[in-house]
């Protein structure tokens, strides 16, 4: 259990039930996994786990991982959804790159990354949530109560594998941002 622990970067803080279960099932994975994945899996390290309800049974795990290690994520992020789903008895899994919003400069000398703006970093988060799968379109809905629907288009070749998913991707999207989004496959038309 002590390794298990040791990939969370929690500071001082005692781990919640969701962070020690997906801590526990990325040591086992790494302990199983090949020699040449094994060092690169060790590596990985998570800020934070979030387990949040989507329908009656079904849960989705949304798991921050460090900035400095989303692209070591990356490499493996498909296996390694696939496994902890596995070991937590089909809870979807959800990796999320942990990023800073930056307010508006009080004055114009001060300076402020663009990929530290609000409208970036929802974006990344977007993007993060959703990957492997690639988004081929994006529109806004305005309702007549002035609430605004994102809806996110996904390409129709990942269908088979996410479809299950959207509505987990809808909860861990709104969790994180707060704002409301649907996430659909195109209609192809065939005639």
């Amino acid at each position: 259990m002590k390794n298990a622990v040791r990939c969370i970067l929690r500071g001082k803080q005692y781990p919640n039930v969701a962070e020690r279960s997906v801590g526990l099932a990325l040591h086992e994975i790494a302990a199983k996994a090949p020699a040449d994945l094994k060092a690169e899996l060790r590596r990985l390290r998570i800020i934070s786990c979030h387990e949040l309800p989507v329908t009656g049974s079904q849960k989705v795990i949304v798991v921050q991982v460090p900035f400095m290690q989303r692209t070591m994520y990356r490499k493996v992020q498909a296996m390694l959804a696939l496994q902890i789903e596995k070991k937590l008895g089909g809870k979807h899994i959800v990796f999320v790159t942990k990023r800073t919003i930056v307010p508006k400069p009080a004055m114009a000398s001060e300076y402020r990354s663009r990929s530290m703006t609000r409208t970036n970093v929802y974006e990344a988060i977007l993007h993060d949530i959703v990957y492997p799968a690639n988004i081929v379109g994006q529109r806004v809905r305005y309702t007549p109560g002035s609430d605004k629907l994102h809806i996110v288009l996904l390409d129709n070749k990942d269908k088979e594998a996410f479809a299950p998913k959207l509505k987990s991707f809808r909860v861990a999207y709104k969790k994180l941002t707060g704002t409301d989004a649907s996430f659909e496959f195109p209609v192809v038309d065939q005639e």
